[in-house]
């Protein structure tokens, strides 16, 4: 059954949803989960995704209408520059401390060349990291995978006149992550332009941009938390519906965990996701 199962993952269906049943998943996930799905499972993209946002934006400071394929294509390639920052802090973190859970990393397999080359050289000078990038219809993994979860949070939001945009919680981590990442810092130039990257510039930023480094800035992780937990737009009976199942879930898994059981023994005592006013705090 696992060689059946499992037959051709990689070199055949790669990935597809050839049962048709992911559009069933992904409407559980909206319902019980914020969008948070079985991949998107590293706290920090939440974070890292609306400060982005906001950097790439000041390029374009005092203009109205961002609503264009060249804005988007230049917003995806900037991911793609921060995807592979990522996976370098990460790695340079591991290296420090082999202890460290690196589960979850978007594109390290994609990457795979990109980071020997960096190794082997000690850098890279390159801007566009993947021929594809340069299509109007490409859009960037991580932002992807990370974007319902981040709208589900109030950390993104849609926009008519721009590929995103930044509603009040997404503003908020844009400026505290802003604070420890100056304009000039030499990371920030290169994930805006592109250029040279060496492993001396990484080596100075790692702990701001690995996902096993979150507690580098406490007011970041706790914006998360905040986010998590507290509806971002009151009142408003939808949103606050689904914090209200978002943070049932959170509870009904942590009291699986408490007794030691698995969640489908706790059948009995599944909570009941109907809509509340207010939260459960936990």
């Amino acid at each position: 059954m696992k060689s059946f199962w499992n037959k051709g993952e990689k070199d055949i269906i790669k990935g597809l949803d050839i049962l048709g049943l992911r559009g069933v998943d992904q409407h559980i996930e909206t319902q019980l989960l914020a969008s948070i799905t079985t991949i998107s499972i590293r706290a920090r993209y939440l974070s890292l995704i609306p400060w982005m946002v906001g950097e790439f934006f000041n390029i374009y400071e005092g203009e109205t209408n961002l609503d264009s394929d060249e804005i988007r294509m230049q917003l995806m390639q900037v991911f793609d520059r921060l995807d592979l920052v990522i996976i370098l802090s990460t790695n340079y973190e591991k290296r420090k401390d082999p202890n460290i859970i690196d589960i979850g990393i978007i594109g390290r397999e994609v990457y795979d060349k990109v980071v020997q080359e960096f190794e082997e050289n000690g850098g890279i000078d390159r801007s566009i990291l993947k021929d594809k990038a340069k299509k109007p219809y490409y859009t960037n993994p991580s932002f992807g995978t990370y974007y319902n979860p981040c709208r589900g949070f109030g950390l993104l939001a849609h926009s008519s006149t721009a590929p995103v945009a930044l509603p009040p919680n997404g503003k908020k981590m844009y400026e505290i992550r802003k604070a420890y990442m100056p304009r000039d810092n030499s990371v920030l130039k290169w994930l805006l332009y592109g250029g040279l990257l060496d492993g001396d510039m990484i080596s100075e930023v790692a702990a701001f941009f690995s996902i096993a480094h979150i507690s580098s800035i406490k007011e970041e992780m706790t914006l998360l938390q905040e986010s998590f937990l507290i509806p971002f737009d009151t009142p408003n009976m939808e949103i606050e519906e689904s914090y209200a199942k978002f943070n049932k879930t959170i509870e009904w898994i942590l009291r699986s965990i408490e007794v030691k059981k698995r969640p489908y023994e706790l059948i009995n005592d599944t909570p009941d996701f109907t809509y509340q006013t207010q939260t459960t705090p936990l």
